[in-house]
């Protein structure tokens, strides 16, 4: 549901895009694009680890939730940090013909701090990858569940020339400080 301007907008181009860290220069290759949220990576200070088993699968399931094409509006605010300040955006997103096709497929999740893994994924459409490799965060909030991080969401949104002003706004894409 919520990838459609995403991938109109990468099918109108024409092209295949590797996203960015959301900002890191942690990642290199492929075509990078960068968003400016306010603090988009996890803090130099803080060491790399492999998520466990059921840490890797909530990730996954906010990712499979934000990108499924039969969540509802209600699910994927859910999914994402601060969705809230989202409702509008993912509400105008609406229905298109790219919404029923659309999925994820994470392929690798590595905690950064207790609260912020990086997540690696690519985007489906009809079960093609239509964005292969990309790079973002998940966020554990306050009661524990995980969710697609708002910096992730906003680059994902400023792919297609979307992003609305939460975006620009540190409290909303902040990632939680180690």
């Amino acid at each position: 549901m919520i990838v459609r301007a995403i991938l109109r907008g990468l099918a109108a181009a024409g092209v295949t895009v590797v996203l960015a860290a959301c900002g890191s220069s942690g990642d290199a290759g492929g075509d990078a694009t960068t968003a400016s949220p306010a603090q988009t990576t996890p803090s130099s200070a803080s060491t790399p680890s492999t998520a466990d088993e059921v840490t890797v699968a909530a990730v996954t399931k906010a990712y499979q939730t934000f990108f499924a094409s039969d969540s509802t509006a209600e699910q994927v605010e859910a999914a994402i940090q601060n969705g809230t300040r989202f409702h509008d955006t993912i509400a105008a997103e609406g229905s298109s013909k790219y919404s029923g096709t659309s999925g994820v497929k994470v392929t690798a999740v590595t905690l950064q701090s207790p609260d912020v893994a990086h997540v690696t994924f690519s985007v489906t459409s009809n079960g093609a990858v239509v964005l292969p490799g990309a790079s973002g965060y998940a966020v554990r909030s306050g009661d524990g569940t995980w969710q697609v991080a708002a910096a992730t969401f906003c680059q994902l949104l400023t792919l297609e020339g979307t992003a609305p002003a939460a975006c620009k706004q540190a409290a909303a894409t902040a990632l939680p400080s180690p």
